[in-house]
């Protein structure tokens, strides 16, 4: 690594950020709130009525099998991060994709 391209900085040189802090520290609760509320992007105020309507969600207990795949969609997967996680999102989607289709009685003639 080249010394010469190496910046160090401590808090006294660290260059500036860009903020507005007197802007920043005068804001109230208020102005603050509003904001936010006016930001798309913002997750919502964490409030007494938010609190109430929150819940605990635990996933599924994960269990560890073996399992045979072709190696071509195993260097797939593993090509990308949290690949384990990622294999079993999309066996869920499939499943719940089943589920929801109503089953059709294999004695039943197709009609058509």
């Amino acid at each position: 690594m080249n010394a010469k391209r190496m910046a160090k900085h401590s808090p006294a040189t660290a260059p500036p950020s860009g903020t507005d802090w007197s802007k920043f520290d005068a804001q109230t609760d208020e102005e603050i709130a509003t904001e936010v509320r006016n930001d798309p992007d913002a997750a919502p105020l964490i409030t007494p009525a938010w609190l109430d309507r929150a819940r605990v969600l635990r996933p599924p207990e994960k269990e560890p099998i073996s399992i045979r795949l072709d190696k071509d969609v195993l260097e797939y997967f593993r090509a990308q991060p949290r690949w384990q996680t990622r294999i079993n999102a999309i066996l869920r989607l499939v499943m719940n994709a089943e589920k929801a289709q109503p089953t059709v009685d294999e004695s039943t003639p197709a009609k058509g």
